[in-house]
């Protein structure tokens, strides 16, 4: 990972006035005032200029770190500049934050829950994460019900989210990230809903 590729965000990545690494407080969001600060600082790239080449290099990264902040940047994204695809590419190529990467997705993409859904019938069976991250959103997107109990009732699908299960709980992970994430930003005048219930 080379920050300097990542345009104005890059400066988001230092440790600045933070005891970490800027992206680090949005792993899992637990101190309030350190995520707000580095959120502030990923809202002021955003609009020191053309998100989109940028954001894309970042989910583009093999890195997981570029990817937590390019999830925010989605979420800050009020004029639609960015391609929800990027989140999906990224998603099913794999990232060790497939739980944030998904609730970014939930919040952005009009068309979460068919592009969730052939998602995951196509790469489920491999990935326990990124079913459960998306099992995990199901509260927040009730049209997914039906699709979730089918999921959740496959013996195929099973063990992989017991797999997911017994090493990440990327679902419980998915779930507080999305409640969270609102709940902060919410703080900051943003009111995050799911583009499609």
């Amino acid at each position: 990972m080379s920050a300097e590729e990542f345009g104005q965000f890059s400066g988001v990545f230092a440790r600045g006035d933070l005891d970490v690494p800027g992206y680090l407080p949005l792993l899992n969001l637990g101190d309030a005032e350190e995520v707000l600060r580095v959120v502030d600082g990923i809202r002021e790239a955003y609009g020191a200029g053309d998100p989109s080449l940028p954001v894309a290099a970042m989910l583009a990264d093999r890195n997981w770190r570029p990817h937590l902040v390019a999830a925010v940047a989605f979420l800050l994204d009020t004029d639609s500049l960015l391609d929800p695809g990027l989140l999906w590419s990224t998603i099913e190529r794999g990232s060790w934050v497939i739980p944030q990467l998904a609730v970014a997705a939930m919040y952005t993409d009009p068309d979460f829950a068919p592009t969730a859904a052939g998602v995951v019938e196509r790469l489920g069976h491999r990935n326990g994460k990124l079913t459960a991250s998306i099992i995990g959103l199901r509260a927040f997107v009730p049209s997914m019900g039906e699709r979730v109990d089918s999921w959740r009732a496959d013996p195929v699908l099973i063990e992989a989210l017991e797999a997911d299960a017994a090493w990440d709980g990327s679902g419980a992970i998915a779930a507080h990230w999305a409640e969270r994430i609102r709940e902060l930003l919410a703080r900051r005048g943003i009111d995050l809903q799911p583009r499609a219930a």
